[in-house]
């Protein structure tokens, strides 16, 4: 069957669509790095002109109409809204760009940041430094079970950061930049069903206790513990200054070859993504293994909460996830023979592990809220 040549003139321009994206990627950093939004930001609450944003970069005006068009095509990516008024242009922030100002320009006490952005645009680390993407279809014709990370540098990802403290600062000031942020969702009133009947809860791979921290602090009650490894707990002296909540402690050990402490509820947000499924069998088994029996009226309460993409879920009204569902288990194939499931695949691991069932929740963006029970 041959194509009309106006169907191969829609198919080029679905070619160009796709292989043009990587341009709004650039596009972003640069944004970033000129510190646009925090310029805006200085503006507000009114939007800024053109002029005026030219002026605070300081660029030379043979860049003015330049910085116009970077604009527009953000505009059109959704990070700023535009006003037109008598061919002058005035530009705002959205939710977007929001979650891309710096420290000290957000209002708020607590800086939320969108962790893939300023981990891999943000950051020199995102410009393939490392040669993954590039060397991608090598990786393709290799016969062994080795990442593409390791393929290009002999190790593993985690490997990589133990051995670069700034990747390793990197990774979890962005990991614990989003906890913030999925935080404020978890301990609101649109999932305080998910902590009903839960005394103590054991955040399983909970980095520097961002994610614990806020719901020891939103409920009382309930007795949180940080299980992650030795080397990334804080020590006490900080854990004090950061957190000082009675009912929060840290833990030291290793997933895969301790015993995890043992708790009402076990948490895992953006755990499974990490793994092949051998190793997702092995996590889920100990957390399973972990959970207390249930007790009082709640027959539910001893539950394993996953905060993981499931791919094919989440598509709200205002936008579709799919892509970046998809883009994120390439990258999760890249660097760590992880990989985002399907609710099929999610489901195959828990029976795997000995898990009686599951509920999905709720969706949060492109991730979902899932409680299994043992």
């Amino acid at each position: 069957m041959s194509s009309s040549d106006i169907e191969l003139i829609e198919a080029q321009g679905r070619i160009w669509s796709y292989s043009y994206s990587f341009i709004i990627n650039k596009c972003l950093k640069c944004a970033i790095q000129l510190g646009i939004p925090d310029v805006i930001h200085r503006h507000s609450p009114g939007p800024t002109s053109l002029p005026a944003l030219a002026s605070a970069l300081h660029l030379p005006p043979s860049k003015h109409d330049a910085l116009r068009r970077l604009m527009r095509l953000l505009v059109h990516a959704a990070f700023f809204k535009l006003q037109e008024a008598e061919d002058h242009y005035y530009y705002s922030l959205t939710p977007a760009s929001e979650l891309l100002l710096l420290p000290d320009d957000r209002a708020e006490a607590e800086v939320l940041k969108a962790p893939p952005v300023h981990l891999f645009l943000g950051t020199d680390h995102g410009d393939d430094e490392l040669g993954i993407w590039r060397s991608l279809s090598a990786w393709f014709r290799r016969s062994d079970g080795a990442a593409p990370v390791e393929a290009v540098l002999g190790m593993s990802f985690w490997d990589a950061m133990a051995r670069e403290p700034s990747l390793m600062q990197t990774f979890y000031g962005a990991m614990s930049g989003d906890s913030k942020l999925v935080a404020r969702v978890l301990v609101s009133d649109c999932c305080k069903e998910l902590f009903r009947g839960v005394g103590s809860l054991v955040d399983v791979g909970g980095g520097t206790g961002t994610m614990a921290a806020a719901i020891a602090r939103a409920y009382p009650d309930i007795n949180c513990t940080v299980f992650e490894l030795p080397q990334v707990v804080p020590d006490s002296q900080d854990q004090e200054a950061i957190i000082g909540l009675p009912n929060l402690q840290f833990l030291g050990g290793n997933m895969f070859q301790e015993n995890i402490p043992h708790g009402d509820a076990l948490l895992l947000k953006w755990v499974l993504h990490n793994w092949d499924d051998d190793n997702c069998v092995k996590i889920l088994k100990k957390c399973r293994e972990a959970v207390l029996p249930s007790h009082g009226s709640n027959a539910k309460s001893g539950k394993v909460i996953l905060i993981d993409m499931v791919v094919g879920n989440n598509q709200p009204k205002g936008g579709d996830f799919s892509q970046v569902q998809l883009c994120s288990d390439l990258l999760m194939m890249c660097l760590l023979n992880g990989k985002e499931r399907t609710e099929t695949e999610l489901n195959n691991l828990l029976m795997a592990a000995g898990f009686s069932g599951y509920k999905i929740v709720r969706a949060i963006g492109p991730r979902s809220i899932i409680e299994a029970y043992p």
